[in-house]
């Protein structure tokens, strides 16, 4: 299991003896941990070959990704039998162009997986690749993302940021004499991440780094509604859509384990549900039935074989989900090792270092009350 930072408490207030450095400017700049960018998706079924879905799955055994392409939040792909199709989906920022890229990185892995269903152009050829995937894209009804208007870089660089401050916080409190070396330390590691970490200073930044998730954990179902729900489902998440957009209001706001949730239209009455969450099956399902049973009902009432009790009978609950549930193939995640809570902390800290790092004295008895105040001002962020 992954170690987890965790925060003892407050510093300890020391009086120190110790050299001047020179005091460190940082740019006033809009204290926004990254650009602000808009979450998009895309979920297309990619019609296989006849004969050869098993040979796709054997072949998604393998790492799809091995060359990373800043910008994409996640990945999946899996084979959806009653569709005899690949889905293939993520999240990524602002346009299709950043997942054509992660895949044109590793084309020749892709090329692999791919080369299996009808009309591949490969994907080293980006104009093509794109016709062909929007060409079998299924309508999205519904984003959620749990980091409004974060891109995957600064989502990535920020949960760094606040290993690194962490990091810098425990040698103070370990020793206090050596505060002022370990801050210089921390600044010179850091300075790109607090006062350029936009999209236009990615380049500055660390790689992404491509791992298989541990900590995340992806749900995809298919399931049916009745013919007098359609409307009814599209009113009710373009509703919970424009609300989230523009009020930044959302039922799954109340689940802090989601990352991301979206729901795509297959055919009129056929719906593709997808998110991304932490922990164990057993927690997720429980947070739903606990939190926001009854906004569940306004989506899933008219699913085929929904709980005639609502989604407040969890066991039911957790019986409808699995019966539809397609489990999983590849799935891939930008920031593996982070849970919802630990990202969330991560961007408001990272606002808040802007500030710490413009008002960091350069004495290092007052750096040390400076940084002891700014622990116990933010515990909720460092915990």
């Amino acid at each position: 299991m992954k170690r987890r930072d965790m925060l003892s408490g407050a510093l300890t207030g020391v009086a120190l003896a110790g050299c001047k450095r020179r005091k460190t400017t940082i740019p006033d700049v809009d204290p926004e941990i990254g650009e602000k960018t808009t979450p998009e998706t895309i979920a297309t079924l990619l019609p296989i070959k006849s004969g050869q879905e098993e040979e796709v799955r054997k072949r998604l055994e393998d790492h799809a990704f091995e060359q990373a392409s800043p910008g994409v939040h996640y990945a999946r792909m899996v084979v959806l039998p009653h569709e005899s199709a690949l889905l293939v989906s993520g999240v990524f920022d602002n346009t299709l162009e950043a997942l054509l890229q992660l895949m044109g990185n590793n084309s020749e892995r892709v090329d692999h997986v791919l080369s299996l269903c009808e009309g591949y152009p490969g994907a080293a050829d980006r104009f093509p690749l794109q016709r062909w995937l929007e060409q079998h894209e299924a309508k999205t009804l519904m984003l959620y993302s749990a980091f409004f208007n974060a891109s995957e870089p600064a989502v990535r660089e920020a949960t760094q940021l606040r290993r690194e401050f962490l990091k810098f916080v425990e040698s103070v409190q370990r020793d206090p004499a050596g505060a002022e070396q370990a801050y210089t330390k921390f600044l010179e590691a850091n300075r790109a991440r607090i006062d350029t970490h936009r999209e236009s200073a990615v380049d500055q930044l660390s790689a992404a780094t491509l791992t298989a998730p541990e900590d995340q954990n992806p749900f995809t179902m298919v399931f049916d509604i009745t013919e007098d729900w359609v409307k009814r489902l599209e009113k009710t998440l373009t509703d919970g859509q424009w609300f989230l957009d523009h009020l930044h209001i959302h039922p799954l706001k109340k689940i802090p384990t989601v990352h991301y949730a979206r729901f795509a239209q297959i055919t009129k009455t056929r719906i593709l549900f997808q998110s991304v969450y932490d922990g164990e099956w057993e927690q997720y399902i429980s947070d739903f039935a606990v939190n926001i049973p009854k906004q569940l009902d306004l989506v899933w009432g008219g699913a085929v074989g929904y709980p005639k009790k609502g989604a407040a009978d969890a066991p039911a609950l957790a019986k409808f989900l699995e019966t539809h549930r397609v489990h999983r193939d590849y799935f891939y995640m930008a920031y593996a090792d982070d849970t919802v809570k630990e990202i969330q902390a991560s961007i408001g800290l990272g606002e808040k270092l802007i500030t710490f790092s413009k008002e960091a004295p350069a004495n290092a008895e007052r750096l040390v009350r400076h940084t002891e105040r700014f622990v116990h001002r933010h515990q909720e962020l460092l915990a």
